[in-house]
């Protein structure tokens, strides 16, 4: 079990006085780790948190004789839930299910408030044949949220559902006696967004001596837009 409590007072002003910047948080938790037998673990953990910052708003940065400066609280909350069940069928394979969720509200009346949920699982499986290393994996995620529009912030649509697909697969193969290490594989991702993606990768390792060695590796990476890129509306 845990609990702790920061608290952050506001920054010295350069015209004297304080700056409206203080901000504090709280949280506890409590993690659970145990196994059912010598081959299987399982581990728990549960947080929850709460807190709050204020700061300074400046309406109009261009034009100073006409901007406003105005006072702003956020608050924000959440609770999560981490889940892990791992095995070892042999000392040469072993599988994992992780299952996450989190629910995190967040209230600003300047910008904008939130309720976010996120459920994630994961499973992944790791083998050894021969000379190759194999983990492969599958995943999906599910968020959903509903923001409230602020003095100069909103989304559109309001409250939206997102589902994320995923897979991948890594083999490194071991080879001229495990001088020469070779990982291909590769990753698939089906976003809200942009629909499949595909992201492979391919990585080499040969030691040129004790103390040196060469290395390379070409890849492909897609970084997924957010909804704070496609949805934001500025009023």
């Amino acid at each position: 079990f845990y609990a702790s409590q920061t608290y952050y007072n506001a920054l010295d002003s350069v015209t004297g006085g304080r700056s409206n910047d203080s901000w504090d948080r709280a949280s506890a938790g409590v993690r659970a780790d145990w196994q059912p037998d010598d081959a299987t673990a399982v581990m728990c953990q549960f947080n929850a948190y709460r807190g709050a910052g204020s700061q300074d708003f400046t309406t109009n940065l261009e034009a100073p004789d006409f901007s406003e400066v105005l006072s702003d609280t956020i608050e924000s909350s959440g609770t999560n839930l981490l889940a892990r069940w791992s095995r070892r069928y042999s000392p040469t394979r072993n599988c994992a299910i992780q299952f996450y969720m989190d629910r995190t509200h967040r209230n600003d009346e300047l910008l904008y408030s939130e309720a976010l949920e996120t459920y994630d699982l994961d499973y992944q499986q790791h083998s050894t044949l021969g000379c190759h290393d194999v983990i492969w994996g599958l995943g999906y995620r599910l968020t959903r949220d509903n923001v409230a529009a602020g003095r100069f912030v909103s989304f559109t649509p309001p409250e939206r559902t997102q589902q994320l697909f995923s897979g991948f697969v890594n083999d490194e193969i071991s080879l001229r006696g495990d001088r020469l290490r070779l990982t291909i594989g590769t990753k698939i991702e089906h976003n809200h967004f942009t629909g499949w993606e595909i992201q492979p990768s391919a990585r080499f390792l040969y030691p040129l001596g004790r103390q040196s060695s060469l290395w390379g590796a070409v890849s492909r990476a897609v970084r997924m837009p957010s909804r704070l890129e496609r949805d934001i509306l500025f009023l």
